[in-house]
C-alpha cells in the first residue's frame, strides 16, 4: 500500500468515526426531547441546570458563571433566583444576604448575597416557591439526568481536558450549551457539540492609589483571584490562601501588617467581602471579580425562556 492510498483510507476512517460520533449526538438530543416532551412533572417556571462535568471545574467557577447568567438575565428584565440541593431540608428555604454563612454551606452563603437562593431537597419543590415568591426562572446548582428531563436549558461547565471519557461525552453531547475556561478544548468540543462558548475571570478597572497590592482569598480556587490580579497588572507583592472559617481579626491583622511592610495595599475579591467584619471591609479594599459569559448564550437561553413560557401550561401540579 502506498503513502498516499494509506493517507486516504486514514482520511476515509476519521470522516467515518466523525460522522458516526455526530449520528449519536443527534439520536442522543433527540431522545433528551422526548424525554422533556413526556415528563409529567413540569416546573412553573423554567429551570436552568448549570453543572461541572465530572468536577473539570471548581465549586468557584460555577458559582461566577451563576452570578453572571442572573445578572444577565436581570438585564433582559427576568427575576432570577437559585437553587442548592440539601439532602436534609425538604421544604424549601429562602436565603437573601444573610449576615453569617452559619447553618448554611459557603456556596449558598456566597450566591445568597446577590440573587434569591432556595435551599432544599428537590428542583420542583423549590420552584414552586420560587414562583410564588415572583421568580421568573430558577438557576440550578446543579445537573443530573433526572433534572435535565424537567430543565429548559442544561449548560456544562468544563476545563481541563476530559480524554476518552465515554459519560463525560455523553452528558456534553446532551446539553443545551457548553461553557468552557480553555481556549485550548474548544476545537474538541465542538466536535460533540457546536454550542460551545469560551469564559473568563476579570476584574474591573480599580481606582487604587499605587500599583502594589497584597492580596489574599478564600475561595476554593485560589489561582482565579491570583491570576486575575496579575492578568490585569497589579504589582502583586504578596498572596495568601486563607480559609473563610480561618479569618479571625488577628489572621487579617497580620496580613496588614504584612502589606504595609511591603509597600502595598491589602486586596481580597467581593467574593470573599462578606466573611469579613465590619471593622476590616474598611481597611480592606474589595476587588469585584466576575466571570463574563458570551452574550450570545444569554440570548440563546433569553430566547427558549420566552418559547418555554409561551408553550407552559399556566397551572402546574406537583405529584
Amino acid at each position: 500500500m502506498t503513502r498516499a492510498t494509506l493517507r486516504t483510507a486514514q482520511k476515509l476512517m476519521w470522516s467515518m468515526r466523525r460522522c458516526r460520533k455526530r449520528c449519536v449526538i443527534g439520536l442522543m438530543r433527540c431522545f433528551k426531547r422526548s424525554i422533556r416532551a413526556k415528563s409529567i412533572t413540569p416546573a412553573p417556571i423554567p429551570l436552568i441546570a448549570i453543572d461541572s462535568i465530572e468536577k473539570s471545574t471548581l465549586a468557584v467557577e460555577k458559582m461566577g458563571v451563576i452570578l453572571s447568567l442572573a445578572e444577565q438575565l436581570t438585564v433582559h428584565g427576568h427575576n432570577p433566583h437559585v437553587w442548592i440541593r440539601s439532602m436534609n431540608v425538604r421544604q424549601a428555604r429562602l436565603v437573601t444576604a444573610p449576615s453569617s454563612p452559619n447553618g448554611i454551606g459557603e456556596d449558598a452563603f456566597i450566591l445568597s448575597q446577590t440573587v434569591p437562593t432556595w435551599i432544599c431537597s428537590s428542583p420542583q419543590t423549590a420552584a414552586a416557591a420560587a414562583a410564588h415568591a415572583g421568580a421568573s426562572v430558577l438557576l440550578l446548582n446543579e445537573r443530573s439526568e433526572r433534572y435535565d428531563q424537567i430543565a429548559t436549558f442544561s449548560i456544562a461547565l468544563v476545563e481541563r481536558d476530559l480524554g476518552a471519557n465515554v459519560s463525560a461525552s455523553g452528558l456534553l453531547a446532551k446539553s443545551d450549551g457548553i461553557i468552557t475556561l480553555s481556549h485550548d478544548n474548544i476545537h474538541d468540543l465542538r466536535q460533540m457539540n457546536q454550542s460551545v462558548y469560551f469564559v473568563e475571570w476579570c476584574i474591573p478597572a480599580q481606582n487604587v492609589p499605587g500599583a502594589s497590592v497584597f492580596g489574599f482569598t478564600g475561595l476554593h480556587d485560589s489561582g482565579a483571584f491570583y491570576h486575575s490580579l496579575l492578568k490585569h497588572r497589579y504589582n502583586v507583592k504578596g498572596f495568601v490562601p486563607l480559609l473563610h472559617m480561618q479569618r479571625q481579626e488577628k489572621q487579617l491583622q497580620a496580613l496588614l501588617k504584612m502589606a504595609a511592610s511591603s509597600g502595598s495595599i491589602l486586596v481580597t475579591s467581593d467574593k470573599d467581602a462578606p466573611f469579613l467584619s465590619k471593622k476590616m471591609r474598611r481597611q480592606v479594599h474589595v476587588f469585584p471579580m466576575s466571570l463574563n459569559v458570551d452574550a450570545a448564550l444569554v440570548n440563546t437561553i433569553v430566547k427558549v425562556i420566552h418559547r418555554d413560557d409561551i408553550i407552559r401550561p399556566k397551572t402546574t401540579s406537583f405529584g
